[in-house]
């Protein structure tokens, strides 16, 4: 099960880029891995764990915020195609030999 969670911060406030850093910074240590500048993913092995994961996101919204949060099953997420911008480079054939799914034993 994949958490995504998309957010928009009032960031023209020093009180919208203070919680959106604090906010970030906690998704970062609750495993989430920054995707995109609003774009936050975390994979989690059973949908009760993703379902406690995501009320623990929702405790940490503050006014004036819009959060989103997705939840995409593997079988869903199999289908999900992600293109790394490294053509160019020496060892773009190593950086895109990642796995396509993940897989737990």
């Amino acid at each position: 099960m994949w958490i995504y969670v998309i957010m928009d911060f009032p960031e023209h406030t020093k009180t919208g880029r203070t919680d959106k850093k604090t906010f970030c910074t906690r998704l970062g240590k609750d495993g989430f891995v920054k995707m995109h500048k609003n774009l936050y993913v975390r994979h989690s092995s059973t949908i009760r764990n993703a379902i406690k994961h995501k009320k623990r996101v929702m405790e940490w919204v503050v006014r004036r915020s819009q959060i989103s949060i997705l939840l995409v099953g593997d079988k869903q997420g199999e289908y999900a195609f992600h293109q790394l911008g490294y053509r160019k480079r020496k060892n773009a054939e190593e950086l895109l030999k990642a796995p396509d799914q993940i897989e737990f034993f």
